[in-house]
């Protein structure tokens, strides 16, 4: 999305169709939606580093479906922090992404339909780029291995929540003591200790 203008551009166009703009003067663009369209909002904040924040409240009337076509380089990690999103992938198959779920978009094309349920409100952060200004930027913290070591396949199966895989092994990891033993040496903390602090 960042990065891209006729990414941008489709973006723009989408919430232009549902929903009314309100600028902030923080830097914020928030988009309400129009009452045919169902209740909420979808805030997107631009970022200096061509990422964007964007946070979703909404509830769709009469349930909600959008067609996505996104290149190889396209970079979005979206944390659902309530509700669901259905997602129908052209090379992928189906999947969702509930409530304290996290969607990684492999880095290979993906296009497809999400949807969202009848008044089904849906609450989620997503951030969006590029991975090729993801690896410019945090390069030296090891983004490089996020999802090249897999296999397409793989890669797409974990973007829809199909594969349940430690974490250690999805990143590249042999074995969850070698991830265990590098997250401690960087963080200070076992990844059981952070997960329970940050859930």
């Amino acid at each position: 999305m960042a990065g891209s203008r006729t990414s941008e551009a489709t973006y723009a166009a989408y919430y232009a169709s549902i929903a009314q703009v309100e600028e902030s003067g923080d830097g914020t663009v928030r988009h309400r939606l129009r009452p045919e369209a169902g209740d909420g909002t979808i805030e997107v904040t631009s970022l200096r580093s061509g990422f964007d924040i964007v946070r979703y409240d909404v509830a769709f009337a009469g349930g909600h479906r959008v067609g996505y076509s996104f290149p190889g380089d396209h970079f979005e990690l979206e944390h659902c922090v309530d509700g669901r999103m259905s997602i129908r992938d052209t090379h992928s198959g189906a999947g969702e992404l509930r409530a304290r779920s996290v969607a990684l978009s492999p880095r290979c094309a993906t296009e497809g339909v999400v949807a969202h349920g009848d008044g089904e409100r849906y609450r989620a952060v997503s951030i969006t780029g590029t991975w090729s200004g993801l690896t410019s930027r945090l390069g030296g913290f090891g983004v490089d291995a996020l999802p090249d070591n897999r296999p397409e396949s793989v890669a797409r199966e974990q973007y829809l929540g199909g594969r349940s895989s430690g974490i250690g092994h999805e990143v590249g990891y042999a074995s969850p003591s070698n991830f265990g033993y590098a997250f401690r040496r960087d963080r200070g903390i076992t990844p059981a200790k952070f997960r329970r602090a940050h859930s």
